[in-house]
């Protein structure tokens, strides 16, 4: 029975997780065993919609826009599923509002909420939280990261500002330092936390190997120090929450808590009552890959990676480690299945984007932390086109500030680019200068080289128009997933045939309204059938942060584009300044430039 992943046996009780009753009912069937004394445990059931959205109501958190037609029907079932359970998964695609239904999961109930995520997101989720709701959030971020005009000067500024406020704490984290953050976290006592992007920690190497020191033979004259050190180490690896365990060559050794991220995350889980995931790609290898994001919404229900290896995954002796398991297969498929039915809400790409509006714009929000180190080579770049920028004017400087902070958000645009390849998706990124389109190509093969079938060109204004046509033509009729990347100004006018993307990416864009308004425009054409997102790369602290406080925060959603491609309300956006001069000048004077 203990051969059945979560079964455990403590005193003379067999303690079995919910999705694993239907299992243990059915051995028991077969073996003709009838049980003395069984308390089965009810099924989670979804909790309704109409109480979900009354809790949410109550709260008074929500802002009312957001509680009326807004979440999507894939939501509503997604947040009932969720809401019943102290632990689910959320499966849905790339793009589908899978941060919206986190944040109204975290306010079903009271109590303070974390949210783990990419460092490079862990902003982004502050401003959603912002638009959704008039709770006021916080990003913990590195003291050496943090700027003046920040609210907060640390966790413990904010914590003291919720409880003077009245309002709980609502915390964003970076899984990559969770491990340097953990003792702060837990003292928070968080109520609800969710695990973003989960198959980011889908790693289950938990602890780590410490070799106890041999002991000299007895009556040695150093016996009875050996000993004392000895003990003194497994005394800190038990307190560390470590064992002694016998290995393979009958020596004991010390098994510890490794100083890892998913450590500190499975640590987080264990102290947190409700506990959320969300991904498009839950399983982005193997089926392995599962374990470890099981084990974060519900820690003690999945039992030990060798117990779980060895029933879902045929685990058997790696034939060229024999320390090691090839735990690369699978086994038992259809009973997995089935308990993954309890604690996963999946929804298909058709069904979830069927109610998604045709487009809609999102900032991505690169803190000064994520962002990429220029070359020395770009560096120089820079400093040259600055000096034939300036003798141009002030409009010729802000693109050029424009394409620099471009460049330093790269890799935070490759995370997001791998997501939507990963599910199959067409995509499409525009870029301000030649050569970081260049550069993209090789960084976006590189990426996507592990997702065997995907299409990657590029194409600019050195290409014939007859040249990007083919390369165009070749990335509508690839079956499969596709990424076209070139340079704006090559490809923003007069080009149909990307409204079949499924996602767009603008590293950099033009700022002139008239500019903007053709390079939106290539996406929202007749003959478009499916959604999608359009996202704009905006770095903290740049011209393009200064850019979208301008133009982007204030461009209302876009609701309906004309054929033509005009932008519906962007003179209202930019505030009616007609002369692309004195809009640059605005710009390069908030950020020292002008």
């Amino acid at each position: 029975m203990c051969a059945i992943p979560g079964v455990t046996v403590r005193g003379g009780d067999v303690l079995i997780p919910h999705h694993a009753v239907a299992v243990v009912d059915s051995l028991m069937r077969h073996a003709q065993v009838s049980p003395q004394g069984a308390a089965w445990t009810a099924q989670p059931s979804a909790l309704p919609w109409d109480e979900a959205h009354a809790a949410l109501h109550t709260g008074g958190e929500v802002r009312a826009s957001f509680l009326g037609d807004y979440p999507l029907p894939h939501q509503r079932d997604g947040l009932s599923f969720a809401a019943g359970r102290t632990g689910a998964l959320l499966h849905h695609p790339t793009g589908t509002g899978k941060t919206y239904s986190a944040i109204m999961w975290m306010l079903i109930e009271p109590g303070a909420a974390l949210f783990v995520t990419r460092s490079s997101t862990a902003m982004q989720f502050c401003r959603q939280v912002r638009k959704y709701t008039h709770l006021e959030p916080f990003a913990l971020r590195a003291a050496v990261h943090r700027r003046k005009r920040d609210k907060f000067a640390s966790l413990d500024d904010y914590l003291d500002w919720c409880q003077r406020n009245g309002q709980r704490p609502v915390v964003s984290t970076g899984m990559e330092t969770l491990p340097a953050r953990l003792s702060a976290l837990l003292a928070v006592r968080f109520r609800s936390v969710v695990w973003d992007e989960s198959h980011l920690l889908k790693s289950w190497r938990r602890w780590d190997v410490v070799p106890l020191p041999e002991l000299p033979e007895h009556g040695a004259p150093n016996h009875a120090e050996a000993m004392a050190i000895r003990n003194n180490q497994i005394a800190l690896g038990r307190k560390a929450g470590g064992f002694v365990k016998q290995g393979d060559d009958g020596e004991d050794i010390l098994i510890v808590p490794g100083d890892n991220r998913t450590t500190a995350a499975f640590a987080l889980a264990k102290a947190t009552p409700r506990r959320l995931a969300t991904t498009a790609t839950p399983i982005r290898d193997r089926v392995r890959d599962l374990y470890a994001q099981l084990t974060l919404i519900e820690p003690w229900s999945w039992g030990s990676w060798s117990v779980w290896s060895r029933r879902y995954c045929d685990a058997k002796p790696n034939l060229y480690n024999s320390r090691a398991m090839d735990t690369r297969g699978t086994s038992n498929l259809d009973e997995l299945v089935g308990r993954l039915g309890t604690v996963v809400h999946g929804v298909s790409a058709h069904e979830a984007r069927k109610n998604l509006p045709p487009m809609r714009l999102e900032t991505v929000y690169v803190t000064r932390d994520q962002m990429d180190t220029l070359t020395e080579a770009e560096h120089k770049r820079f400093l040259k086109e600055s000096g034939k920028a300036k003798k141009r004017g002030k409009s010729a400087l802000l693109e050029v500030r424009i394409a620099e902070a471009a460049a330093r958000c790269r890799t935070a645009m490759l995370e997001r680019i791998e997501d939507h390849v990963a599910t199959g998706h067409k995509i499409v990124v525009f870029t301000v200068r030649r050569w970081l389109a260049k550069k993209l190509l090789g960084n976006v093969k590189r990426v996507t080289r592990k997702h065997k079938g995907t299409l990657v060109v590029m194409g600019h204004g050195g290409d014939s128009q007859q040249a990007r046509q083919a390369m165009l033509d070749q990335w509508i009729q690839h079956d499969g997933p596709a990424v076209l990347i070139g340079t704006g100004h090559a490809w923003g006018t007069s080009t149909d045939g990307m409204q079949i993307a499924d996602a767009g990416f603008f590293l950099g864009h033009p700022y002139e309204p008239g500019e903007l308004d053709q390079w939106i425009g290539r996406f929202p054409r007749l003959g478009r059938f499916n959604p999608m997102v359009l996202y704009f790369l905006v770095g903290e602290d740049t011209a393009l942060e200064r850019f979208a406080s301008i133009v982007l925060d204030k461009m209302p959603a876009i609701v309906e584009v004309a054929d033509s491609g005009a932008l519906v309300g962007v003179e209202d956006a930019l505030g009616g300044t007609a002369d692309p001069d004195a809009l640059a000048s605005s710009i390069l004077g908030k950020i020292g430039a002008g």
